[in-house]
């Protein structure tokens, strides 16, 4: 009876460190802070992206099997800053086990940055001013309410996954929420959060420099989704092709942006795998320059994770600059 019992009880123990050994699930609105968390937590996390790849976060609508992919989930990872507004009535409030019910831990990481005073003053800097504005990379400082991003109309640009240097701060952020959610792996989230760091900082050597082997600085985006990305390593907008996301340029619109990048002597132009690429080809035949991709949120082949995605724009970026 007695070794039957020691039995149960080892059995007991297996299935004890099972559960708690079982991943923490989480859930993304988009790829690159998919990718963070799957950074951070490695083998310890399920990660689920709601965006599919090929698709903008500007003009999204969620489905109901974005629904199911948040049941059970113990980490919300949004962009916040009302770029995924759409994400947060399929948000899900907790899980439950046992009776008892663990409140997700909802990180709307834009927000939390900007009210942490961590978001750069980008105010001012739009296309064709002329301006180069670079990011010490020392620290940023509040926005405060100054900067205009006229896709979404709400403020402050949104679009700050694109600055290795801010994803370093995403990556706490997120060890931080693991640790609320599975405290008892809390080492195991810092020393992946401290990797993390580690990928980022050398992704930002990459693009610095990959910028500073150029011999110039202006480009030609899809969209105005780049302001962070060109104001940490010195780039100039000098054009965008769509002058709203999701908006289709007008005929007067087009005209002087075939004049301006003409006059900029640029050799290529920016598409989005996300959008179609009939303008920017229609724009490339005109000016006579060449068409290459510069994508935000990766996720494809070749562009699998965040850190693949952004050495390959750093060497768009490279060809576009020659």
């Amino acid at each position: 009876m007695k070794t039957v019992t020691s039995l149960l009880f080892i059995l007991f123990l297996f299935a004890a460190s099972f559960v708690q050994a079982a991943p923490v699930r989480v859930v993304a609105t988009i790829e690159p802070l998919a990718d963070w968390a799957r950074m951070v937590g490695g083998d310890d996390v399920t990660v689920e992206t709601l965006l599919a790849p090929g698709h903008s976060p500007h003009t999204y609508d969620p489905t109901p099997g974005d629904m199911r992919k948040t049941v059970e989930a113990s980490v919300f990872l949004k962009v916040g800053l009302h770029l995924d507004d759409w994400a947060d009535h399929i948000a899900n409030a907790g899980t439950s086990r046992d009776g008892v019910t663990t409140p997700c831990q909802l990180l709307s990481l834009g927000d939390w940055l900007k009210a942490s005073a961590l978001l750069p003053d980008l105010s001012g800097i739009e296309p064709k001013s002329g301006v180069v504005t670079r990011i010490g990379h020392a620290g940023a400082h509040d926005d405060g309410d100054e900067a205009h991003h006229h896709e979404e109309g709400h403020g402050t640009d949104p679009h700050f996954w694109l600055d290795p240097i801010l994803a370093q701060r995403c990556v706490d952020e997120i060890a931080r929420a693991l640790c609320v959610v599975a405290p008892e792996r809390a080492d195991c989230w810092k020393a992946g959060a401290a990797r993390a760091r580690g990928e980022l900082a050398v992704l930002d050597d990459v693009l610095s420099s990959t910028v500073a082997s150029c011999s110039r600085r202006e480009i030609a985006c899809f969209h105005d989704g780049y302001k962070y990305l060109a104001a940490r390593y010195g780039l100039i907008r000098v054009a965008v092709i769509e002058e709203y996301a999701g908006k289709a340029p007008g005929e007067r619109y087009l005209i002087e942006l075939v004049r301006d990048i003409k006059r900029s002597k640029l050799t290529a132009i920016f598409a989005e795998p996300q959008m179609s690429s009939r303008i920017a080809n229609v724009i490339a035949q005109e000016a006579g320059v060449r068409v290459l991709i510069l994508d935000p949120l990766g996720g494809t082949p070749g562009r699998e994770t965040y850190l693949k995605n952004m050495r390959a724009n750093a060497a768009a970026i490279r060809d576009a600059l020659k």
